[in-house]
């Protein structure tokens, strides 16, 4: 698999007048990653937010756990 580092993130809640997030949808990339011989924790990350819906706040409160695991500080 290719040199990359991936984020899969998914809310458990609705969002009214935005839809579902993609929950299973997530779970599904997260196996087939899996699959395909991906690392979780060195790879990739799969992130289920039990309180998560999809829109800007739950994501914001998110970003403290992304950015690092993308970028990284090099030791």
């Amino acid at each position: 698999h290719p040199e990359i580092r991936l984020w899969l993130d998914s809310g458990t809640q609705n969002s009214p007048g935005r839809g579902y997030d993609a929950k299973f949808e997530v779970l599904a990339a997260r196996e087939a990653m899996l699959a395909r011989g991906f690392q979780e924790g060195d790879d990739f990350q799969c992130y289920i937010d039990e309180e998560g819906i999809h829109d800007e706040a739950s994501w914001g409160r998110r970003l403290n756990l992304i950015l690092p695991f993308l970028f990284p500080v090099p030791t």
